[in-house]
């Protein structure tokens, strides 16, 4: 009886406490930080790999050049889009990070 009435009172809790979860966050987020990386990944015919890199991969170079984004083939018939290239704040944070880590003095930017 007494374990009886302890697992109806942990039930009772779990759910108040997913009942409080779903109200602060009923739905997901639209939109992204300034910061995130956006990434697409495309489904496409595996049969048009070759329509996609060009000849010698020309197709691809020009896209990636002309939308500044880089083309990867993930598997058959997936292709990830993604920036080209980390932004200069990126790369920055990201060589902070790695000398605040190694005891070595920080660069300044």
């Amino acid at each position: 009886e007494i374990l009886c009435e302890g697992l109806d009172s942990a039930t009772a809790g779990r759910l108040h406490i997913l009942d409080a979860m779903d109200s602060v966050r009923a739905t997901h987020r639209t939109d992204l930080k300034p910061h995130a990386p956006r990434v697409a990944v495309v489904a496409f015919d595996p049969d048009r790999l070759k329509d996609l890199m060009g000849p010698g991969g020309q197709t691809k170079r020009e896209i990636e050049t002309q939308y500044s984004c880089m083309l990867e083939v993930i598997d058959d018939g997936m292709l990830g889009v993604g920036p080209a290239e980390t932004s200069p704040f990126d790369v920055a944070a990201i060589a902070a990070a790695k000398t605040s880590t190694s005891g070595r003095s920080m660069p300044t930017p």
